[in-house]
């Protein structure tokens, strides 16, 4: 899972929990910090191996990204309209058509 690009985000959407947390909760703020520390550091050690990996062999670790990304098969502009024709199929799926794949 490290490999596919949509999860290189999810530190900040484990930043905004956390910050949620704080607001919200109100914890202790001596406590919920060691929590966070150990957390990022548990983080941290079991990225290790890849966050290495990618920084020696960058062409191998972005590989999958510039092969499967739409703006490296069409020009920008064509990429852009293609994600909106999309996005308009994806959206009308939930609330007009319904998924034609019975599976789903």
């Amino acid at each position: 899972m490290w490999f596919y690009t949509s999860l290189r985000l999810f530190p900040l959407v484990v930043g905004f929990i956390l910050l949620h947390r704080l607001l919200i909760s109100r914890p202790g703020v001596r406590r919920f910090s060691a929590r966070v520390l150990l957390m990022t550091a548990t983080a941290l050690i079991v990225a290790a191996p890849v966050v290495q990996s990618s920084v020696r062999e960058p062409d191998q670790f972005f590989a999958r990204t510039r092969t499967t990304s739409v703006f490296s098969l069409m020009p920008w502009n064509e990429a852009i309209e293609s994600m909106w024709v999309s996005l308009g199929k994806h959206a009308l799926m939930f609330s007009h058509e319904g998924n034609a794949n019975p599976r789903h």
